[in-house]
């Protein structure tokens, strides 16, 4: 497997994906996008991986679309869009799904819009305690797709979801973890050594 935006570290049965673009919070422009569609058919397949870790480098988990990358694009070509395509979209959702390994998300650090759809979409999320969760896509005026609507409804509730996803809400991590979208908050330090206890738990199970 070859990639230049995620790093892979498999060990002991366990994949760490870490999302490396950091000096865009790890925000997702086409050929990230393409890549994070792959990763887990190929992770699925593979017979030395039987859990994995979704994470994120520097200080950020994932800040969603790279917005600078889209500026560029549209100033070139007005008509382009984003250069991610909705099958693409549809696809870097399925695929994750379809991951048919335990999958734990070590959020360390803002989760917003994709990018909380992907951590939240996980099996088990670990978060730090200083991060913050949200979907603003509302703000620049569009529907909080992706998955976001549909799996902060599916955690959070009707009530909740359409609350945080019509005002564009971004919460903190104990919000989120009292309302049902996470299952731990520890301190910022603790995120890797916590998911990665977890991920040996998982690799010793049946």
């Amino acid at each position: 497997m070859s990639y230049e935006h995620l790093v892979i570290h498999i060990e002991d049965g366990i994949a760490t994906v870490t999302m490396n673009r950091p000096e865009v919070l790890n925000g997702l422009h086409p050929p990230a996008h393409a890549e994070m569609e792959r990763v887990w058919d190929e992770l699925g397949e593979n017979d030395d991986v039987r859990v994995a870790i979704l994470t994120g480098a520097g200080r950020a988990f994932n800040a969603g679309g790279d917005l600078k990358d889209m500026q560029d694009r549209l100033s070139v070509d007005p008509a382009g869009g984003s250069g991610i395509s909705a099958a693409a979209g549809r696809r870097i959702i399925y695929n994750l799904l379809s991951f048919e390994k335990p999958l734990i998300a070590a959020i360390n650090g803002h989760a917003i819009g994709l990018g909380a759809t992907l951590g939240l979409l996980c099996d088990v999320v670990v978060v730090s305690d200083k991060a913050m969760i949200g979907d603003p896509h509302i703000n620049i005026g569009l529907v909080p797709g992706d998955g976001g609507l549909a799996v902060w409804t599916m955690l959070a509730g009707p009530n909740r979801a359409k609350e945080f996803m019509m005002l564009g809400s971004t919460v903190s991590a104990d919000e989120a973890f009292r309302v049902g979208l996470v299952n731990r908050v520890v301190g910022r330090d603790d995120v890797m050594a916590t998911a990665r206890q977890l991920a040996e738990r998982l690799v010793q199970g049946p």
